[in-house]
């Protein structure tokens, strides 16, 4: 049975979550580990160094290391233990963010009911982490040997690309992050805007298979960066992802424009499309319908156990972050409760239509 060794990156000016998240976790025994510098400017690599250095207590086979604005799952251990149970080598994220490539598949995993998705780079959320012991020793030694000043999470991925070591995300994610939203202490993120989970469940996120997603080389998103739909395209020989406009990506695939606005403008999806008209512009309604179809179609090619749930609780905590992840940046968070949830209707309503444009001659998805 997994052992685990938690701690906590605290900063002083947020004293009350750090002592918050410890007193939720007592019966874990976590340990505060705190940014030394207060009169500096703060550096979440500083104080990660300080976290993963921590020798690991009473036999623990994994140290896990949380930020201390984060709220955790009420199942946390149970689901944590479980996914390591399973996959013991493996990093574990507790989180991804919700604009992210790594969030879509975290998505993708949830509507076919698994219980993990692959980080796919080219950061790895250093939000809520959990490592074997032996590679989280060689990762507190590599951060040792770095200055204070680039991101953790960059440097992690690296890291564990280079250990040759694939890391995996919790699904439903086992931490919330920015609930309620503060603004971060690091310049280069405050400019996000909320960074929120994917897909996050405070309680009952346990799936219907202990299996995973353990590969995805197609992953269609709403892109925060450019605000429009963006297809990442796996390239083997770099072992990277190249973004490219979505509708490029469905020409691939025999769609041209003119079809997809056909589809776009069918009766049934303009009835899923009514609760956004109020929100957001029948132009971006359109490339939340492009996103959820093209990933209909790679739901269609993936291994599954099955029919894709989308009415699962998981699948609709996936769906209801699609678009507000992408807008984060853009929209006052007092609108962001009732865009998500406006949103839903349309983004299932397109992940389906995409799913039976490819199935439905063996597998009617309604």
């Amino acid at each position: 049975m997994p052992g685990l060794d938690i701690r906590i990156m605290a900063h002083p000016s947020r004293t009350d979550s750090a002592l918050s998240l410890r007193d939720r976790l007592a019966a874990l025994d976590p340990v505060l580990v705190w940014d030394t510098a207060v009169d500096g400017p703060p550096s979440a690599t500083r104080t990660a160094r300080t976290a993963w250095s921590l020798p690991a207590r009473g036999g623990a086979t994994h140290r896990v290391v949380l930020q201390d604005d984060v709220v955790v799952a009420d199942d946390f251990a149970e689901r944590l233990m479980g996914i390591l149970a399973r996959r013991p080598a493996s990093p574990v994220g507790l989180f991804a963010g919700w604009g992210s490539r790594t969030g879509q598949a975290v998505r993708l995993a949830a509507y076919q009911g698994l219980s993990w998705a692959p980080a796919l780079g080219p950061a790895m959320s250093a939000t809520g982490v959990a490592l074997p012991e032996e590679l989280a020793a060689r990762y507190a030694a590599a951060l040792g040997q770095v200055g204070t000043e680039g991101r953790d999470s960059v440097f992690m991925y690296d890291f564990l690309m280079a250990a040759r070591a694939k890391p995996i995300i919790a699904v439903p994610n086992l931490v919330e992050h920015d609930w309620p939203y503060t603004p971060s202490l690091w310049p280069e993120k405050f400019v996000h805007g909320p960074r929120r989970s994917a897909c996050f469940l405070a309680a009952g996120g346990r799936q219907a298979t202990g299996d995973g997603l353990e590969r995805v080389e197609v992953v269609p998103r709403l892109s925060p960066d450019v605000l429009r739909s963006r297809t990442g395209v796996y390239d083997g020989v770099t072992g990277l992802f190249t973004d490219i406009p979505s509708w490029r990506y469905a020409q691939r695939l025999g769609f041209g424009t003119p079809d997809l606005m056909r589809l776009f403008a069918d009766e049934r999806a303009g009835a899923a499309r009514r609760a956004l008209s109020g929100y957001l512009d029948v132009a971006f309604q359109y490339e939340i319908w492009l996103t959820g179809f093209l990933s209909g179609r790679v739901l269609a090619g993936l291994t599954m156990t099955g029919i894709p749930d989308l009415a699962s609780p998981a699948a609709r905590a996936a769906s209801r972050t699609c678009v507000t992840g992408c807008l984060s940046r853009v929209m006052p968070t007092a609108v962001m409760d009732a865009v998500a949830a406006a949103a839903v209707d349309l983004v299932e309503y397109s992940v389906l239509a995409g799913l039976d444009s490819v199935v439905q001659v063996t597998a009617p998805v309604r």
